[in-house]
């Protein structure tokens, strides 16, 4: 159990280190509530702020809990990790409201850096990845790397059964799966094809596609997007 002290000092180390992170043109504004302690970081036009209380006026709204926070200092979750959901309207350990005047795709591009970089008081970045890193998103195990507008990367683990992506999934960016470890099928644009450790499987913008594990040892991935939607 945190108390306000413990909270204010994370949250503290991680805006000092976000600070050494920041491009001179980036600006963003965001409020972070945790429990009853609420945080704000403002960067614009070169100029960076952070403290206590709320900043009115504030595009981006984050809700966690004192064990959400803990996770992502000490490494155990990534930020988008935490914030990783199959569908935007779902529930997750960091909730957060999208800037009204955006539509979602350009809101998410915009908070990808905040997200990805404020949850960790490294300088630099440093992502811990593997199945104890996880949460379970699109039918598999994800641990969400770094993602910039045009870019993402994620691992995913898969138990034997364990289905990534739903019947029907697409999207409208290209993607590859890079197979780490474990053995299992990929289906793609309805051809499947066996894959394991070594292998890398592209997938074309606007295909249908999915992919299971279908040995005991894990399916490991690292999942790649690029382009237009990514």
């Amino acid at each position: 159990m945190l108390d306000k002290k413990d909270i204010r000092k994370m949250l503290l180390d991680m805006s000092e280190a976000f600070e050494k992170k920041l491009p001179d043109d980036y600006n963003i504004s965001v409020n972070i509530e945790v429990d009853d302690t609420i945080w704000h970081v403002s960067s614009k036009d070169g100029e960076f702020h952070y403290g206590e209380g709320k900043m009115e006026g504030a595009e981006w709204e984050l809700y966690l809990d004192q064990d959400t926070l803990s996770k992502v200092y000490h490494g155990e979750w990534s930020g988008l990790t935490a914030a990783g959901r199959a569908d935007i309207k779902e529930p997750a350990p960091i909730n957060f409201s999208l800037p009204k005047d955006r539509s979602p795709l350009e809101a998410m591009q915009m908070g990808y850096f905040f997200m990805t970089h404020f949850f960790t008081p490294e300088y630099p970045t440093r992502i811990k990845f593997g199945h104890e890193h996880t949460r379970k998103i699109h039918g598999g195990n994800a641990a969400a790397l770094f993602y910039h507008p045009g870019l993402r990367s994620s691992y995913y683990s898969l138990e034997r059964d364990e289905v990534l992506n739903e019947d029907g999934a697409k999207d409208p960016m290209h993607q590859c799966f890079i197979i780490i470890g474990g053995k299992g099928t990929a289906e793609v644009d309805e051809r499947k094809i066996e894959v394991s450790r070594g292998d890398a499987i592209y997938v074309p913008p606007n295909t249908i596609h999915k992919l299971w594990a279908t040995d005991h040892d894990l399916l490991e991935l690292i999942w790649l997007a690029w382009g237009e939607g990514a």
